[in-house]
């Protein structure tokens, strides 16, 4: 699933993907044994640090929140107006702020 997908958007070139666990240390767990090197777990989720400290064990990296990133839910990249929202994220860089893409 997430690996496969990962692998094949990597041979287009380097690409910086992150697992969101959200609120869910066992999902974060599953996903460390599975392979991912890079999570999400809320920062604040009691068992944050118990799972940060078996990510470092394995040599994984996991962020107390999710870094910036592009969300295409609801972006039509069919349309000239959502292509062209596309390419002015792109040009600009992350940024994670809802209205970037309107």
């Amino acid at each position: 699933g997430w690996l496969a997908l990962l692998a094949a958007a990597a041979e287009g070139g380097p690409v910086e993907a992150a697992l969101c666990c959200g609120d869910a240390p066992g999902h974060a767990l599953a996903a460390l044994r599975a392979g991912c090197r890079r999570l999400v777990l809320r920062g604040a989720h009691p068992g944050f640090a118990q799972v940060a400290a078996v990510a470092r064990e394995v040599g994984a990296e996991i962020l107390p929140a999710r870094p910036p990133a592009l969300d295409l839910r609801g972006l039509d990249l069919r349309r000239a107006t959502g292509q062209a929202m596309l390419a002015r994220w792109l040009a600009q860089g992350p940024d994670d702020r809802a209205e970037s893409l309107r």
